[in-house]
């Protein structure tokens, strides 16, 4: 860069010659040197080309510089607590996937000193699973599932490892749909609300009612009433 900035000074003759120099020797790259050379000694048209150059690295570093900031906020690791008191100490950065958790972290505390944020509502079996989630998210995001679902089948909408993530007992998807709903964490929250659809799919009034453990208020009279109104919804 100070190379060329000097040969800004330098006579035509000069200048085209020792650009072809920097060429030969790798010092510059050929789109570069094609340029330098097409523009000989217009002078302003060259400083023009340069600043622009300088911006376009000082805008790269500036880039890498954010980035490694970031990288460097989220480092280290905080502690979750279940409801049982259990602590799972988890990085930051996958840690931040909850918006409650990442409200809760404070950014002003020492580097050396873990935080511990209380999670109240979730049990430990069920924060393990969640941070079994969010570990592998980090590592591979998963397909984000979208309106009208293109398919019934989960393995057709996301990846085969969160199609058999939410392969688990009707109770342990009911407790992971209210800890992703408790946490704010939208793609375990699309997850298991989707498992959740298909599981009820297809499935009567009576089926849905015990799978949600819903006890049935109306009498016999008064639900044969209601079918009768609603009949419609039931040829549609």
């Amino acid at each position: 860069f100070f190379l060329l900035c000097a040969l800004i000074f330098s006579p035509q003759e000069i200048f085209v010659n020792h650009t072809q120099l920097l060429l030969a020797a790798g010092a510059i790259p050929p789109f570069s040197s094609v340029w330098f050379l097409s523009l000989g000694a217009e002078k302003k048209l060259l400083r023009i080309g340069l600043v622009a150059c300088f911006e376009k690295q000082y805008t790269l570093v500036h880039r890498v510089h954010t980035r490694v900031t970031m990288d460097s906020e989220d480092s280290g690791t905080v502690n979750l607590v279940s409801k049982e008191g259990d602590s799972f100490e988890v990085p930051i950065s996958v840690a931040k996937m909850s918006k409650l958790v990442e409200t809760t972290i404070d950014e002003d505390v020492d580097e050396d000193e873990t935080q511990e944020i209380p999670l109240p509502n979730v049990k430990a079996t069920v924060l393990n699973k969640v941070i079994e989630f969010c570990t592998h998210y980090k590592e591979e995001p998963m397909t984000q599932i979208t309106t009208p679902l293109k398919s019934s089948k989960i393995e057709e909408v996301v990846q085969k490892w969160y199609a058999d993530f939410v392969k688990v007992e009707q109770v342990l998807l009911f407790e992971l749909v209210t800890a992703a709903n408790f946490m704010d964490i939208k793609p375990l929250l699309d997850l298991t609300c989707f498992a959740v659809a298909v599981m009820i799919k297809g499935k009567s009034a009576d089926d849905i009612r015990k799978i949600f453990n819903i006890s049935n208020d109306f009498t016999p009279e008064e639900e044969a009433q209601v079918r009768e109104e609603n009949k419609w919804c039931e040829q549609a």
